[in-house]
C-alpha cells in the first residue's frame, strides 16, 4: 500500500482547518481564528471526522479502487470502514468518492453486518448527523440515505445474494480465522471475555486448533490465486486493467503482529492480551510449523521418493529432526505412531492416512469366504491385563529449554502396570502430546476386540487401512466397525482387522502461557441442568440430546461445557451464552388429568431469573408456555399453562394446566415435592448431540465461565447418564377387554405416536417406530400372571390361559401395554384394571 498523498485537495480541505488551529499558540488567536470561519467551515471542524482521524485511518487517494485496512484489535478499523461508506454515499455523483448510489455491506452473517457495520458504536448510524443519517429497514437489509443513496447487507453464509447485484463500492469484512477448533465455521469469533465477539465457533468443542488457521488461510489465497483452475469464475480478469479483480500477491491474512514471538504471548507482564493467543487470529507463532502432510511429503522427497500421496493426514508439529543415517521408514514411524496414522501401497502409490481419512466400505456376512480348516470368522478380545494404563510422550516444547517435554494420557483404572511409551523427535506443545496420548490410549483398548476372516477376490479394493463395517449377521459375530490391519492374498484375501471408533479431535486445550496469571474471574459456579425429555421427532432415528439450562447471578456471557468419563482428563465440548429461567416449586404439585385440562391443580414457583408470562389457549395447545417440572422420582413431567400471576418478588402462580405432555404421564404420576426444579422449555435451552456411544454411559460434567480454567472452583460438576427419553415410545391409551364369546378375553388400545401426531386429519396416527410391536403383561393385583407379545394393537387372552392363571375365568383383571421402541426395549407403559 503506497504512502497517502498528503497533496491531495481531499486531505487538504480536510487537515487545513486542523493544522492552522494547533499553530495557534493562545486562546485570543484561537479565538479569533475561530470568527473567522464560515459557518460551513466551522461545522466541518467539529463534525467532519476526516479533520480529526489518525493518518493511518485516512481514506486512499483516487488512483486506488481497493484497499485493506490492516490492524489489531481498537486501531479503528470498523471506524475507518464507516467513514469511507459514508462518504462514498454522501459524496456528489460528479466526485471521485462517488460509488454511484449503491454499496455493498459484507460480513460473516448477516447479525454481523447489522451489529458491528450497521448499528455498533462504531458503526454507520452512529457516525451520521441526524440530517445525513441514514435508515435501516431490517426486514430489506438495506440502508438508506436521505440522497438516495442505498446499501445492502450480505453474508458470507449466502454467498449466491451477491449473484446479479450491481455495486459501485463494497465494505467487506476481514479475512482470518482463530486457532480453535472448527474455527473456520465462525472466523470472526474467540474465546476472549474483553471482546464482544467472546464466543466458541459453533459445534466447537473450544480446543486450540493450530492446523484449521493455517488450513484456512490456504483455502482463502488458493480461491483468489490465479493458478486455481476456476480463476475465470471466481476472480476474473479485467478487460479495463491489467490484471484480476483481486490480487492475491495484496492480500493480508489478519492478524499478524509486530511483538516478537515467543516473548509474545509468553511475557504478560508486559502485553496483558498473551493467553488470548491460543485460540486467537495471530499467525505469528504458527506458520513456523508444518502440517503432517506437507511433511511427509517432503521426508520422502529427501529419500527420493515422488509417489507419495499423504493428503489424508491430519496434524501440525512445530518442527522435527530426522537423524542422517536413518533409514525412510525409520524417520516416519515415530511421527506416524503418535497420530495414529498408517500407510500402505496401493497401486504404485504410497498412501497415509489418519482414521479421519479411512476409505470405508460395507461387506456383509454373506461375503465370508467359508474353508474346511479354519472358522468362518474368528473373534478375539485381549485381556485388559495385557492392555496398557498409560500413554507416554517424550518430546519437543517450542517454549521449553534443550532437554525434552514427556507429556502423559490420563490413567485408566487397570489391574495393568504396561504403558505405551513413544518417543518422537518432534516439536509439539505438551496438551497436544498429551491429547495425542489420550488418543493413542483409547484406540489401543478399543483395538483389543480382534476379527479373522476370509473375502472373496472380488475385494482387491480393499487395503490396509480401510476401515469396514459389517451389516449383521444374525449372531453379531462381526457387528461393528473394524480397520484392516493386515491382508494376505491366495485363493481368498485373508484379513486380520482390528475394532476402531470415530476418530478423535486434535483440539487441545491450551495451558496457561508463562507467566500468565489464572485468577478466578469471580462470577461463580452457575446453577447448571442437564435434561434427558422426549421431545417431537421429524424421524424415529437420531442423536440423543442433552439439554442443558444455566443460571448464574452474576451471569458471565458465556460458559463453557466439559466432559470425562472419569474425574480427571475434562475435554472441552461446546460453549452456552443462553441463561434460562429456572426456578423451585414452593408447593407440591400433585398428579392430574392426561390429555385434557387440569383445573384443580396449580404450580407455584419461585424463579431464579426472569419472569413468565400467561398465554391464550390456542398458543398453549400449539406449544406455548412449556416447562419441565422434576419430579420426585428423578424424572421430568412436561406441563404447560395458560395463567400466571405474580404472587411475591419473584414468585409465581400458574393455573389451567396441560399435564403429561409429550408421554410423560410416568413422570406426572410420580408428583413433584416443593424445592423439585422448574425449567422453562423456550429457546434459551442449548442443546447438544452426543454420539450414539455415550447413550447409557455416565459422564462426568463441568460447566463454568469461558473466561476460567476447566479446572477452576468456578466450575459446577455433577454425573450424568443420558437414557435417550425421546426414543422412548409413548404409551397406549383407551386400553380395553371384553370377552364377546364369553370364553376368550380380547383386549385392544390406540397406539399413540411421537412422530407427527399433531396432525388430526389421518385416522391412525404415523408409526414412530421401525416396526410395530408391543408387550401385554396381565396381572392378578400386584402378581404378573402372563406375558403376550402382538404385532397389532389388539391381543387374545385365551380361556385355556386363564384357567392355568387363574384356575378359572378371572372377573377383573390389571392389563399394562407397551410399545417396543427402535432399540427393542418397552416404552411407556399404559395401565388399566378392568371388570370382566
Amino acid at each position: 500500500m503506497q504512502a497517502t498523498d498528503q497533496s491531495h485537495p481531499m486531505w487538504i480541505s480536510a487537515r487545513s482547518l486542523l493544522d492552522a488551529l494547533r499553530r495557534l499558540r493562545s486562546k485570543a488567536a484561537i479565538s479569533g481564528f475561530l470568527q473567522t470561519l464560515s459557518s460551513l467551515e466551522a461545522e466541518r471542524l467539529i463534525h467532519d471526522w476526516l479533520v480529526w482521524c489518525r493518518a493511518s485511518q485516512f481514506p486512499l487517494t483516487d488512483d486506488w479502487r481497493s484497499w485493506l485496512l490492516l490492524g489489531g484489535r481498537g486501531a479503528g478499523k470498523t471506524r475507518s470502514g464507516a467513514e469511507w461508506v459514508k462518504l462514498a454515499a454522501l459524496a456528489p455523483p460528479s466526485s471521485a468518492m462517488s460509488c454511484g448510489g449503491r454499496l455493498a455491506l459484507v460480513g460473516e452473517s448477516y447479525g454481523d453486518v447489522r451489529d458491528v457495520m450497521i448499528e455498533g458504536q462504531s458503526g454507520l448510524l452512529a457516525i451520521h448527523r441526524r440530517a445525513d443519517r441514514p435508515k435501516w429497514t431490517a426486514s430489506l437489509r438495506r440502508l438508506e440515505w436521505p440522497n438516495g443513496a442505498v446499501a445492502h447487507a450480505f453474508s458470507s453464509h449466502d454467498p449466491e445474494g451477491l449473484r446479479g447485484a450491481q455495486f459501485g463500492a463494497a465494505w467487506c469484512d476481514e479475512a482470518g480465522c482463530p486457532a480453535v477448533n472448527k474455527g473456520a465455521n465462525q472466523p470472526n469469533v474467540f474465546p476472549d471475555p474483553k471482546s464482544a465477539n467472546a464466543a466458541i465457533p459453533h459445534f466447537s468443542n473450544g480446543g486450540r486448533d493450530d492446523l484449521i488457521a493455517r488450513r484456512a488461510v490456504q483455502a482463502q489465497l488458493a480461491y483468489w490465486d490465479e493458478a486455481n483452475p476456476d480463476a475465470d469464475t471466481f476472480n476474473p480478469a479485467s478487460t479495463v486493467y491489467s490484471g484480476r479483480m483481486v490480487d492475491a500477491a495484496m492480500i493480508s491474512p489478519w492478524a499478524w503482529d509486530a511483538r516478537p514471538f515467543p516473548e509474545f504471548p509468553n511475557a504478560t507482564d508486559v502485553w496483558s492480551d498473551g493467553g488470548n493467543w491460543a485460540t486467537g487470529h495471530w499467525l505469528n507463532g504458527r506458520l513456523g510449523g508444518c502440517p503432517l502432510d506437507d511433511l511427509v511429503t517432503a521426508i520422502l522427497a529427501d529419500y527420493g521418493f515422488a509417489d507419495v500421496d499423504a493428503s489424508g493426514l491430519d496434524g501440525i508439529v512445530d518442527g522435527y529432526l530426522v537423524p542422517a543415517s536413518m533409514s525412510a521408514r525409520a524417520a516416519l514411524e515415530p511421527l506416524l505412531a503418535v497420530h495414529g496414522a498408517v500407510s500402505a501401497e496401493h497401486d504404485g502409490l504410497v498412501r497415509f492416512r489418519s482414521l479421519a481419512h479411512a476409505d470405508e466400505a460395507t461387506v456383509t456376512a454373506a461375503d465370508w469366504v467359508d474353508t474346511e480348516d479354519a472358522a468362518l470368522v474368528t473373534r478375539t478380545r485381549d485381556h485388559e491385563s495385557d492392555l496398557p494404563w498409560e500413554a507416554v510422550v517424550n518430546h519437543g516444547e517450542i517454549r521449553a529449554t534443550i532437554d525434552d517435554v514427556t507429556s502423559k494420557s490420563r490413567r485408566l483404572e487397570t489391574d495393568s502396570g504396561r504403558q505405551i511409551h513413544m518417543d518422537v523427535p518432534a516439536v509439539l506443545p505438551a496438551p497436544l502430546a498429551s491429547t495425542l496420548a489420550d488418543a493413542r490410549l483409547r484406540e489401543r483398548w478399543v483395538a483389543r476386540q480382534r476379527l479373522a476372516f476370509r473375502l472373496p477376490l472380488r475385494h482387491l479394493g480393499l487395503a490396509p487401512g480401510d476401515v469396514i463395517e459389517f451389516t449383521d449377521d444374525g449372531e453379531g459375530k462381526g457387528a461393528g466397525r473394524w480397520q484392516i490391519a493386515a491382508i494376505d492374498d491366495d485363493f481368498a484375501r485373508s484379513v486380520e482387522a482390528v475394532a476402531v471408533e470415530a476418530p478423535a479431535s486434535l483440539s487441545f486445550q491450551p495451558a496457561p502461557v508463562a507467566g500468565q496469571p489464572q485468577p478466578a474471574s469471580g462470577f461463580g459456579a452457575p446453577l447448571v441442568v442437564l435434561l434427558d425429555l422426549p421431545r417431537n421427532l421429524s424421524s424415529p432415528t437420531h442423536e440423543p440430546l442433552l439439554l442443558t439450562a444455566l443460571n448464574a447471578d452474576p451471569w458471565a456471557g458465556s460458559y463453557l461445557f466439559a466432559s470425562s468419563s472419569t474425574d480427571s482428563g475434562f475435554q472441552a465440548r461446546f460453549s452456552s451464552r443462553r441463561r434460562a429461567v429456572i426456578g423451585e416449586l414452593t408447593q407440591p404439585l400433585a398428579a392430574g388429568p392426561a390429555s385434557r385440562w387440569d383445573w384443580a391443580n396449580e404450580v407455584h414457583v419461585r424463579l431464579f431469573h426472569g419472569q413468565l408470562d400467561a398465554k391464550v389457549r390456542e398458543l398453549v395447545l400449539n406449544g406455548a408456555n412449556a416447562a419441565a417440572i422434576q419430579t420426585d422420582e428423578g424424572g421430568w413431567e412436561i406441563v404447560q399453562f395458560v395463567d400466571a400471576q405474580v404472587v411475591a418478588e419473584g414468585e409465581w402462580r400458574l393455573a389451567q394446566l396441560l399435564r403429561a405432555q409429550l408421554g410423560t404421564d410416568a413422570e406426572m404420576a410420580a408428583g413433584a415435592s416443593a424445592g423439585n426444579l422448574f425449567v422453562l422449555l423456550d429457546g434459551q435451552l442449548q442443546g447438544y448431540a452426543l454420539s450414539d456411544t455415550e447413550r447409557n454411559l455416565q459422564i462426568n460434567w463441568r460447566a463454568g465461565p469461558v473466561s476460567d480454567a476447566i479446572a477452576s472452583a468456578n466450575y459446577t460438576q455433577q454425573a450424568f447418564t443420558h437414557a435417550d427419553r425421546a426414543r422412548k415410545p409413548l404409551s397406549p391409551a383407551h386400553i380395553r377387554a371384553a370377552r364377546p364369546s364369553g370364553a376368550d378375553i380380547e383386549i385392544d388400545w390406540v397406539r399413540r405416536t411421537r412422530v407427527s401426531g399433531d396432525d388430526w386429519t389421518p385416522v391412525e396416527v404415523p408409526l414412530g417406530e421401525a416396526e410395530e410391536r408391543y408387550q401385554v403383561d396381565l396381572y392378578d393385583g400386584a402378581t404378573l400372571v402372563r406375558t403376550l407379545a402382538a404385532t397389532t394393537q389388539a391381543a387374545t387372552y385365551t380361556h385355556a390361559d386363564q384357567l392355568t392363571d387363574f384356575g378359572s375365568a378371572p372377573d377383573e383383571l390389571t392389563i399394562q401395554v407397551a410399545q417396543i421402541g427402535i432399540d427393542g426395549h418397552p416404552g411407556t407403559w399404559g395401565s388399566r384394571l378392568v371388570q370382566l
